[in-house]
């Protein structure tokens, strides 16, 4: 998206608002199939006002996709239902394959797929007809995942068929901190906060093991561990694979990374949208039972079934969460229409007692599945800081200090809160209230290296630098890959005139990423304070082979070039230099005073 339009959000939001609308066609249609045309229209709106499905169209995440997809597959698995083919076939292998590069574990469902296949087929065209149609699914299934393959195998050097992130997800769901419905590691594991926070955790299992390790190793590892712990602790696991499976089907939205209950609240359209889980869940039962009694397709709500039935058991050794759900709420959703038509065609008929009966078994399972509580307790500091967090980023600093004291205020042990406020302190100069709550954030959560990091950054700007390299050590023990922490710690420690340490700093920095320009601009100042100006000209001779032609960094490295230049006395290639910078740079004054020098230099 970004290649064709650029770097605009606005793209990418119009592109998952235009998949979660044809989204919602492909709800009516599967649900005009199956269920006729009052139901049809029950879910097409369902699907278009069910809160989750709107917001998941709005995140950069799978899930939005994922129903598309899932919702294409089984409207082409429809129509091959009625009139079999090959085309078909292949075009419902196609969409299985695509929503597998998305969640590998599609490719149980696919296999479900092809026996249902067969045993629709099996008494109107030979056999023989019908498994070529299934090798042809199996053919768009591995067109569509060959290429990956084949990429990990260039690219990543291993024989990875999708992605070498199931074992890590096994092992999220079976450790000592597991608790089911987040995102837990033991403490002796870097933070698992991101993707991004992916190579540190996979450094720490290659030191822990002392060999270097491919991305298929280390997915089998953590599954060892896994297993290692399940088989330990027998009643632990079983009751954790208990909790996944109640809280799956939990009446709240299990965030992994957002409050997503506080983030529909926060939204002037997704809060006005009433309906909850638990109310599409009950009617989906009741919808079930009145599709069954009225003769509607078995196979047609078969093929639903086994969508909702394998996608939900292959969550269960792992975690759970609302995007692992939300894929699967449009087939509830159809289900659910069919519930609510029922009760509008028999108040329309004027059957009360039948009307009773089923609003009244409408809301016993509304009670019942609503009777075991959310398994997620709500975190308003959590979510205070995380707003906070974002309100600093676009620079609303009043707004996100509120907001960022009141969750420290909600609960002083969110470390998440301690550190956010930590940080924005410092970036408004209170630098000691800052250290207080970095060194807070860092006790609470000694995982974390950000804690570590910015509290070291405030620590050297107070120009007590002895503690902050303590600190400085810290954060690179926990994210020793990172090269941008030596790099923001040697920057921090040449403005407080650590010579000696910021240089050892930077120079880590550019052995972790010798490509990192801005690393390599501060060694040349660090260079050029020392008086060595000899290296702090080689240094910027790098720098300019590395920085492209439209690196907005290019006039800085020429001007330190000028610099280093000058120290030595050659004054004319200086002029160069520097004018070089001034063509490129023509309004700044730090680049204008050197040129100035220069010139000066060569009495001009």
């Amino acid at each position: 998206i970004y290649r064709v339009f650029g770097h605009d959000h606005l793209a990418a939001h119009a592109l998952g608002a235009l998949l979660g609308s044809l989204s919602c066609v492909l709800v009516w249609a599967i649900a005009r199939r199956l269920l006729g045309r009052g139901s049809a229209l029950i879910a097409g709106l369902a699907a278009a006002t069910y809160w989750i499905l709107p917001y998941f169209d709005n995140e950069y995440r799978e899930v939005g996709l994922l129903v598309f997809l899932y919702a294409a597959t089984i409207l082409t698995l429809l129509r091959y239902q009625e009139r079999p083919g090959g085309g078909r076939a292949f075009l419902a292998g196609i969409t299985l394959g695509l929503a597998s590069l998305a969640k590998p574990n599609v490719l149980v469902v696919a296999l479900a797929v092809w026996v249902w296949i067969y045993w629709i087929a099996r008494r109107d065209q030979p056999r023989g007809r019908t498994l070529r149609q299934i090798g042809l699914s199996a053919l768009g299934v591995g067109l569509c995942v060959a290429p990956v393959t084949l990429r990990n195998v260039i690219a990543g050097k291993d024989l990875v068929l999708i992605s070498s992130n199931g074992g890590i997800n096994l092992y999220i769901g079976n450790n000592p901190e597991a608790s089911g419905v987040a995102v837990d590691l033991p403490r002796d594991l870097p933070r698992f906060h991101s993707a991004f926070d992916y190579p540190q955790i996979v450094h720490a299992v290659e030191a822990r093991t002392q060999r270097t390790m491919s991305p298929s190793e280390v997915s089998r590892w953590f599954a060892g561990e896994a297993w290692k712990w399940a088989t330990a602790h027998p009643s632990r696991a079983l009751a954790l694979m208990a909790r996944r499976a109640l809280a799956f089907w939990s009446p709240t939205e299990i965030p992994s990374e957002k409050d997503l209950v506080a983030a529909r609240e926060r939204s002037r359209v997704l809060w006005i949208l009433p309906v909850g889980f638990a109310a599409v869940l009950a009617s989906a039962l009741l919808g079930l039972g009145v599709a069954l009694r009225r003769g509607v397709s078995r196979s047609g709500l078969a093929l639903l079934g086994i969508f909702i039935a394998l996608s939900y058991l292959s969550y269960l050794p792992f975690f759970v969460t609302a995007r692992y759900r939300a894929p699967l709420v449009p087939f509830l959703l159809i289900l659910s229409a069919e519930g609510l038509a029922y009760l509008l065609r028999t108040a329309r008929a004027r059957n009360w007692p039948r009307l009773a009966l089923a609003t009244a078994s409408l809301l016993a399972l509304w009670a019942l599945q609503r009777a075991g509580g959310p398994v997620h307790v709500r975190d308003e500091a959590g979510d205070l800081a995380v707003r906070g967090a974002q309100l600093a980023a676009q620079g609303q600093k009043e707004e996100a200090l509120d907001l960022l004291r009141r969750a420290v205020e909600a609960n002083p042990k969110n470390a998440m809160a301690q550190s956010n406020l930590g940080l924005l302190l410092s970036e408004l100069g209170e630098l000691d209230q800052a250290a207080l709550h970095l060194r807070r954030a860092s006790q609470l959560d000694p995982g974390d290296y950000r804690p570590h990091q910015n509290l070291g950054l405030t620590l050297a700007r107070m120009g007590k630098v002895p503690a902050s390299l303590v600190e400085f050590q810290k954060a690179q023990e926990l994210a020793s890959l990172d090269a941008t922490l030596p790099y923001q710690a040697g920057a921090a420690l040449r403005r407080a005139r650590a010579i000696g340490p910021a240089r050892k700093q930077l120079e880590r920095s550019l052995s972790l990423d010798e490509g990192l320009v801005p690393a390599r601009i501060e060694l040349a100042l660090v260079e050029l304070a020392a008086g060595r100006a000899q290296v702090a000209e080689a240094q910027t001779r790098r720098a300019l082979e590395q920085a492209s032609p439209t690196d907005p960094a290019r006039p800085r490295v020429l001007h330190l070039l000028g610099l280093a230049l000058l120290e030595q006395g050659r004054a004319a290639e200086a002029l160069a230099q520097l004018e070089r910078a001034a063509s490129l740079a023509p309004t700044d004054g730090a680049i204008a005073s050197a040129l100035a020098r220069a010139r000066q230099a060569l009495g001009k």
